[in-house]
């Protein structure tokens, strides 16, 4: 599919124009993480029903530093990844990594990173940091991550467990 002329892949800053399309592939792709993984329950405390539309346009109209990389094909918003920098470290965290179900597999989330990863060398970063959910986990171990300590956060009731994981990044 990603061969096709009309369906190039384009990565660009969002805007908080881009915040209702960000908050529904959240929530669906939340929602479509395996239940071995995160129960409904859990996937319900995560990403509540219906998507919190003020709360990703407040995200994306105060984020600072933060910035929000979004992957479009055909002219559709399909993933986004979220790059906050801190310069006091000289370390750069990934705050969020969302593909909508319908093109998950398809290397939008890969092409994402490495743009992610390209655009913090650039600024010479030293190393990323994430919090890897259990369903990304195995993302960011194949771009060369390491595993550190498993985290248990509690959100509305349910606890939800991630993976805190980093990468030294070479010159």
């Amino acid at each position: 599919m990603m061969n096709e002329p009309d369906n190039k892949l384009l990565i660009t800053l969002a805007t908080s124009a881009d915040s209702s399309r960000l908050a529904d592939i959240f929530h669906t792709a939340v929602h479509a993480i395996d239940p071995a993984l995160y129960t409904p329950a859990a996937q319900e405390a995560w990403a509540p029903t219906p998507p919190d539309y003020p709360f990703w346009k407040a995200r994306l109209e105060t984020n600072g530093l933060r910035q929000t990389f979004i992957a479009t094909v055909a002219g559709e918003t399909v993933a986004f990844m979220e790059y906050l920098p801190d310069e006091q470290e000289n370390s750069g965290y990934i705050d969020c990594t969302y593909t909508h179900p319908d093109y998950q597999g398809k290397g939008i989330a890969g092409a994402l990173y490495r743009h992610l990863e390209a655009h913090a060398q650039k600024q010479k970063t030293k190393f990323l940091k994430v919090d890897a959910s259990k369903a990304a986990e195995p993302f960011f171990l194949r771009r060369g991550f390491i595993a550190g300590q498993e985290n248990h956060v509690l959100r509305h009731g349910q606890t939800l467990t991630n993976v805190s994981m980093h990468k030294v990044l070479t010159t």
